[in-house]
């Protein structure tokens, strides 16, 4: 076999291979979805859709509708970055985090990851609440971050805690997921 041949079958063997880890990603990356799907209701399926559904939360007696499906898309590219950034991570809903978890988790080799939905009451002032706790008047600013905003713009935050047992110690990463809300 000619040396040229053996290249072509080295380069065939690359691309085959790089074909079926890209493969098997993305029917885990599906899998995963449609558990998750599961786990909560029963998904909304037509011809050319999948979607989660909607979550609902309530600010100042007015209705959010936030789509899982977006919050889904951002979360799973984070944890793509949190992971290959931080290592091992647990993702936590801001109504599910406690202190007692925080306190506890220093020396596991992974960090926590909390999950926010945040609204801005104050676009002038970047003042907000958290929506996603379990009760109401949780605060929030987005006063110091990066994207733009105005009243009624939602966002997905997430706070990446280190592998330590200071409640404080955190990263924070603001993403918008609607300005449907904006006045």
């Amino acid at each position: 076999m000619s040396k040229f041949n053996k290249c072509v079958n080295v380069a065939f063997a690359i691309l085959l291979t790089e074909a079926i880890i890209l493969s098997a990603i993305c029917i885990a990356l599906y899998s995963i979805r449609v558990h998750r799907c599961l786990e909560t209701e029963e998904p909304q399926v037509s011809e050319s859709s999948f979607s989660l559904g909607d979550d609902i939360y309530v600010v100042d007696d007015m209705e959010l509708h936030i789509s899982r499906d977006e919050i889904f898309s951002i979360e799973s590219r984070f944890i793509w970055y949190a992971f290959s950034k931080f290592g091992k991570c647990r993702v936590y809903d801001s109504s599910e985090l406690t202190n007692e978890i925080l306190e506890k988790r220093g020396g596991k080799g992974e960090v926590i990851i909390e999950r926010c939905i945040g609204y801005v009451v104050d676009g002038d002032s970047g003042d907000g609440v958290v929506v996603n706790t379990g009760y109401r008047g949780y605060y929030i600013t987005y006063r110091n971050t990066s994207v733009s905003y105005k009243t009624g713009t939602v966002f997905l935050t997430f706070f990446v805690y280190a592998d330590n047992n200071y409640i404080d110690d955190c990263e924070r990463f603001d993403f918008v997921l609607t300005r449907e809300y904006e006045v």
